[in-house]
């Protein structure tokens, strides 16, 4: 694991290089003009209803090393079409949260291999929980926290949290039938699947 002034240093160096033009953002927005207004939240101020439409954008690139660390930090109110409503993660990409929060996010997709209202992982990737905090996030799909297709899960602390999974199996954790999982800590408490 990266030590904080190791990670200080390749963001400063991270954020050269886009100066530069040498990194490629890409930018993703998301609106709900056009969603059905009876889904749209109705907002009462002063005897006056007002519909609220909701724009979102996020950013995301490719960059050196394949390792996205977590320490502290929050992840909140993101919303992704596809998977991985807070974080995206995929290829052989090593994941590690020991802190912070990754909450109120959603992922749309219906997709069964899709969802991750929190937290989404595919390919040779894998994740290591020691702390933080997973917590209400939302999935139409599977894993309303975390929904992950890694090789390897292991979890030693934190909390996966009163998150939510409507189409399928996992409110709190989905992981996949291949990939080797361990639960030696933390809590995974009060996570709903809407499915029978």
């Amino acid at each position: 694991m990266k030590k904080e002034e190791e990670l200080i240093r390749d963001l400063r160096e991270m954020v050269k290089d886009t100066k530069a033009g040498k990194v490629n953002w890409k930018i993703i927005e998301q609106t709900t003009e056009y969603n059905d207004s009876v889904s749209k939240p109705i907002v009462d101020e002063d005897g006056t209803k007002w519909q609220v439409d909701e724009c979102y954008v996020s950013f995301n690139c490719e960059y050196k090393g394949k390792e996205f660390l977590m320490k502290e930090g929050i992840v909140s109110g993101n919303q992704a079409e596809l998977s991985g409503g807070g974080i995206f993660c995929t290829g052989s990409t090593h994941v590690e949260i020991s802190g912070g929060y990754i909450t109120n996010n959603r992922s749309d997709t219906t997709e069964y291999r899709g969802g991750g209202g929190g937290l989404f992982t595919n390919g040779q990737a894998s994740i290591y929980l020691d702390g933080g905090y997973i917590t209400g996030n939302y999935a139409e799909s599977g894993g309303g926290g975390i929904r992950t297709f890694a090789e390897r899960f292991a979890m030693t602390g934190g909390f996966i949290n009163s998150n939510y999974a409507n189409l399928s199996e996992g409110g709190g954790l989905s992981t996949n039938e291949y990939g080797i999982g361990t639960i030696l800590g933390g809590y995974i408490n009060n996570n709903v699947s809407n499915t029978h």
